[in-house]
């Protein structure tokens, strides 16, 4: 027995990439096979005190409510099955493994385009202003002048335009 507590005692620490994510992993020796657990960094690990309660303060429940809440959750309760569970991108592997081994020619998807050159944003942007500096009315670097309005008297708190002359 102290043999065992002492292999359980064994802890690795390790890094790991899992779908292009770096990950810190903790190795353990259990009976003859080796496992292995994802664990978080410092940054993701949330302080018990700041779950609290914040949000339900004050907050009624009626029985009712929370009878019907448990007789929901009796409802959709079960013993966990594993074999519920599949992964199909394993299977889906496996079964083009099969199909590629009894003869069939298993067609690769096409590598991606290659990313266009990215544009000279500087170089776009002097060309658009030097275009409204060649079609517009003045100097590029002067803004064109606005139009003069006629001042409006209102007789009441809400102006009205005046009625066109046809």
């Amino acid at each position: 027995m102290l043999e065992a507590m002492r292999e359980a005692d064994r802890v690795a620490i390790g890094r790991v990439v899992l779908r292009q994510k770096g990950h810190v992993v903790a190795l353990r020796p259990l009976d003859d096979v080796l496992t292995m657990e994802t664990l978080v960094y410092a940054d993701e690990i949330v302080a018990v005190e700041s779950l609290g309660e914040s949000g339900v303060e004050g907050v009624k429940v009626s029985k009712r409510e929370l009878d019907v809440a448990r007789q929901l959750v009796d409802m959709l309760s079960g013993p966990f099955d594993p074999d519920r569970f599949r992964d199909d991108y394993r299977d889906a592997v496996l079964a083009m493994i099969e199909r590629k081994a009894a003869g069939e020619q298993i067609s690769v998807a096409p590598a991606a385009p290659a990313p266009k050159a990215v544009p000279d944003l500087m170089a776009a942007l002097q060309a658009s202003i030097d275009a409204v500096g060649r079609h517009g009315d003045g100097d590029a670097g002067e803004a064109p002048a606005k139009p003069k309005r006629r001042a409006r008297a209102a007789s009441s708190s809400t102006a009205r335009k005046p009625a066109r002359k046809s």
